[in-house]
């Protein structure tokens, strides 16, 4: 199986470094190579441009007084004794002004494979000319004499760069990465309690400026890590402390509210018996304020316990189906005794359309209506409070459900609307003796809502009322066909 081959990304930095300074050095030597060699080659045709030329003035003087004297024997006795001398010519060709060839000459024993260079020029003496002139030049001892220099060029450069490179990598080596080194043990330590710091190498300054501001950016990073890290654990430390002592509190409140329900059960059972009994009309309003004193006080207790498990997360969501409208039905026909004190009308208004069945937890619902239709009785001098049920499908089976609790009550301010879903709180504290309440049915609906995967939103006018929703999500429960039946 083939292995991947790491990208450059993921090499060292020497190694990328030494990458690069190789590719350059390869680079450079093929430049400075290529130079030599051009160079080599330009002065090699500009000399053998200059010794055709000097040839071509010389022959042209031989065969100006050859043709005058018409004596072509000169002529070429001329170029075999003088100009075939030089051994690096090959070929020489002699034209008249017609074109007529004069003179030919090619050696007998060059090999075609050779390297040539052709000049052919005019001769001209004296103003007139007596025809054109060509010299091929043999490069094969050109070619050796190019290689030798190559050659030696090459293994100068070679020489110079690999000198260079090595010189700056131990440059580098020196400068940069043994600080960075050095560097990264002391980064690495920081947080690190395994590492001993004082035996690590110092950061010093005396090789640059830039080292030395560097060094101290990374002892004031260091500083500012362990400075971080103490502060971390003292807020750990305090964190701690504080669930500690909430989980302690609502422990408390939790087994306190057990404990009052034992003694609160028996004095509402002693009233109610109480009340069975002849009394006069004194002691029966007394008898009948013992029984609304405990059930509002077990009201709050209730209220604190379902509070505690929320908190607590002790709360569980048993999903089931059952029929929301009479379970909201139910929920309402339960205050309309206590609306019924105050004359207030309470309704109950489902739509048309709603799915018979749904799939939820039916008592949480029933306990997030009935803290939002207390409110709704307790807040609400005049008028009439109205509970409303729509549903809009989202999919093929699961709809959204809006419960809304409309009344005419008092109303909220404006400033007040984001903080009375807090924990103990209302919207005007001077109520809390005239409406009985401990300021948690709202944010215990809220956390119940929540368990639900849904929400609780007000819209309220001071003086004119408020409407309290509930949204959520849920499946509608199919019906069995058994089932339809008996209930046609």
């Amino acid at each position: 199986m083939l292995q991947k081959i790491a990208s450059p990304k993921s090499w060292s930095l020497k190694i990328q470094l030494a990458t690069f300074l190789l590719v350059s050095l390869i680079a450079l030597t093929i430049i400075a190579t290529e130079w030599v060699v051009t160079n080599e080659q330009n002065t090699l045709v500009d000399t053998l441009q200059d010794r055709s030329h000097h040839t071509v003035v010389l022959t042209t003087q031989v065969l100006s007084i050859a043709i005058k004297e018409e004596d072509s024997a000169g002529l070429e006795s001329f170029v075999t004794d003088t100009i075939l001398l030089d051994g690096d010519i090959i070929a020489i060709l002699i034209y008249d002004v017609s074109g007529n060839l004069l003179f030919d000459y090619h050696q007998e024993d060059v090999d075609m494979t050779h390297k040539a260079i052709s000049f052919t020029e005019e001769l001209v003496y004296d103003g007139q000319t007596y025809g054109t002139m060509q010299i091929d030049w043999d490069l094969t001892q050109f070619a050796d004499h190019l290689l030798e220099h190559t050659r030696d060029a090459r293994w100068i450069n070679d020489s110079l760069l690999t000198g260079f490179t090595v010189l700056i990598f131990l440059g580098v080596q020196f400068l940069v990465f043994s600080p960075l080194s050095i560097l990264e043990e002391r980064i690495r330590s920081f947080g690190d309690e395994t590492i001993d710091n004082t035996t690590l190498p110092p950061l010093t300054a005396k090789r640059s400026r830039e080292w030395s501001r560097l060094s101290q950016s990374t002892n004031q990073l260091q500083t500012a890590i362990l400075q971080q890290e103490q502060r971390e654990a003292e807020l750990k430390l305090a964190r701690d402390a504080a669930l500690e002592a909430s989980n302690y509190k609502t422990n408390l409140l939790t087994n306190v509210s057990h404990e009052l329900r034992t003694p609160l059960n028996g004095i509402m059972g002693l009233s109610e018996l109480m009340l069975t009994t002849d009394l006069d009309e004194e002691q029966m309003e007394y008898s009948e304020s013992i029984l609304e004193s405990g059930n509002n006080l077990l009201d709050v207790i209730t209220e604190m316990l379902d509070y505690s498990d929320i908190k607590t997360g002790n709360l569980n969501v048993e999903i089931k189906p059952f029929n929301l409208i009479t379970q909201i039905e139910s929920t309402v026909e339960s205050f309309k005794q206590a609306a019924a004190k105050k004359n207030l009308p309470i309704s109950f208004q489902p739509a048309a359309d709603l799915p018979e069945m749904i799939e939820g937890d039916p008592q949480i619902i029933a306990r997030i209506v009935s803290n939002l239709i207390d409110n709704a009785v307790r807040f609400t001098e005049s008028g009439a409070i109205a509970v409303t049920l729509k549903s809009t499908p989202t999919t093929k089976n699961r709809h959204e459900f809006e419960i809304n609790v409309i009344d005419t009550g008092i109303g909220i301010c404006p400033t007040a609307l984001d903080t009375i879903f807090e924990s103990f709180t209302q919207a005007d504290a001077s109520l809390t003796r005239s409406h009985e309440g401990n300021g948690l049915g709202l944010a215990i609906g809220r956390g119940l809502a929540h368990k639900l995967g849904g929400t609780i939103t007000v819209e309220s006018e001071q003086g004119v009322g408020s409407t309290f929703s509930l949204v959520f999500l849920a499946d509608a429960h199919a019906i069995p066909q058994q089932e339809q039946s008996t209930l046609v």
